[in-house]
């Protein structure tokens, strides 16, 4: 599966929630590639790299452009799967039965999001993934990971090539 991730921005600071989800993505096979929000060729990255699902990292602040971005995705495709995590789906749930999106992660996605991709992607029922929530259900919250060395490391291919952190040695 080729999965774009979307953030909102780059900054001095690396997206490390995101690069854990490649991370955990990569390691069992499937492809991983980075945008943001505001980069109006999303829809061309999504057909050059023929991109099976987009993941959107959403802090609260960008969450007007997000929703922009999931409804202008869903039209122009409209089988594209579409999650969204990070703070703004935690702390505001209710987002899913408005927004363009198949389903959310409340918290921490890293243990989830693979089974939640591979099963949006083959049609398969969710309803047993915790944290997650679809227009049809609201699965409670889960544990935090209480190991974080059993998740591997973190992504830096993902940012490799991406300004400022492609001038920093890795």
């Amino acid at each position: 599966m080729n999965i774009l991730y979307v953030i909102g921005r780059f900054s001095v600071i690396e997206p490390i929630g995101v690069m854990y989800l490649s991370a955990v993505t990569k390691s069992v096979g499937h492809k991983s590639f980075i945008a943001t929000c505001q980069e109006y060729y999303i829809p061309e990255i999504i057909r050059k790299y023929r991109i099976d699902a987009v993941g959107m990292s959403i802090m609260s602040t960008e969450a007007v452009t997000f929703h922009n971005l999931s409804r202008n995705l869903r039209r122009e495709f409209p089988h594209l799967i579409q999650v969204a995590g990070g703070p703004h789906p935690t702390y505001y749930p209710r987002i899913i039965e408005t927004w363009d999106l198949d389903a959310i992660v409340l918290g921490e996605g890293e243990t989830v999001v693979t089974p939640l991709l591979e099963r949006l992607l083959a049609g398969q029922d969710l309803s047993d993934l915790s944290a997650v929530h679809t227009k049809s259900f609201k699965n409670p919250p889960r544990c935090l990971i209480d190991n974080l060395d059993s998740l591997p490391f973190v992504d830096r291919e993902l940012v490799g090539n991406i300004s400022p952190f492609r001038d920093v040695s890795m």
